[in-house]
């Protein structure tokens, strides 16, 4: 079991909270044309040891693995000073106390990227319970409403009337994933954990189990 940090848009922190989110879809990276992920790189003396994508989960090659800890990273800052006024009783946030974006929205507050939160102000523990691997665009309704997206109706000359998850989570990997290279066009092969939703640190979550 490892522990690893993994990060989320606030929009995603938001489904997490509210329980509408227990999948998530990352690239597989070194992917060949042929499917196949390098196991061994070749030496002067030995060829190089390849797998097709679909035994990675088996063979320990992915980022993620069933019973893996991950502690969100979100947008996020931590108060600095405090200008209240407040004579006596006071809700005011302290000075040191982290607040969240998913939670408290967008205001003059300076946000923190998510990729520079420390592991001891993370409030979500994702326990991996199974780990997947597949082509992105095979996704079927169900499982784009587990990614956390609600559902749109269709913009591509379909029936306006029916309302799609797969169409809301297109339009977010894109905006997510395009600039990268990995677009929904080009249909990237990708690890698909499903986990459950802990609202509390890592470390908590931790001493939780061994209690």
């Amino acid at each position: 079991m490892a522990h690893k940090p993994i990060l989320f848009s606030t929009p995603m922190v938001q489904a997490l909270l509210e329980g509408r989110k227990t999948q998530t879809r990352r690239v597989i990276k070194g992917v060949r044309k042929d499917n196949s992920l390098l196991v061994e790189k070749p030496t002067k003396t030995r060829m190089g040891i390849s797998t097709h994508v679909i035994d990675a989960p088996e063979l320990g090659l992915l980022q993620y693995s069933k019973g893996d800890l991950l502690w969100v990273r979100e947008t996020w800052a931590q108060i600095e000073e405090v200008e209240c006024g407040c004579s006596e009783f006071c809700l005011c946030p302290q000075v040191g106390e982290v607040r969240y974006r998913a939670t408290v929205g967008d205001d003059e507050r300076k946000w923190k990227p998510s990729i520079f939160m420390p592991r001891q102000h993370s409030r979500l523990t994702l326990e991996v319970t199974s780990v997947r691997v597949g082509p992105l665009r095979i996704i079927s309704e169900e499982d784009a409403k587990a990614e956390g997206v609600n559902a749109i109706g269709a913009e591509d000359g379909r029936d306006p009337d029916k309302r799609s998850f797969v169409w809301s989570f297109q339009i977010l990997w894109d905006s997510l994933n395009k600039n990268r290279g990995y677009g929904w066009d080009t249909n990237p092969w990708v690890c698909i954990p499903e986990f459950k939703v802990h609202h509390c640190n890592i470390d908590s979550f931790n001493q939780q189990e061994r209690s």
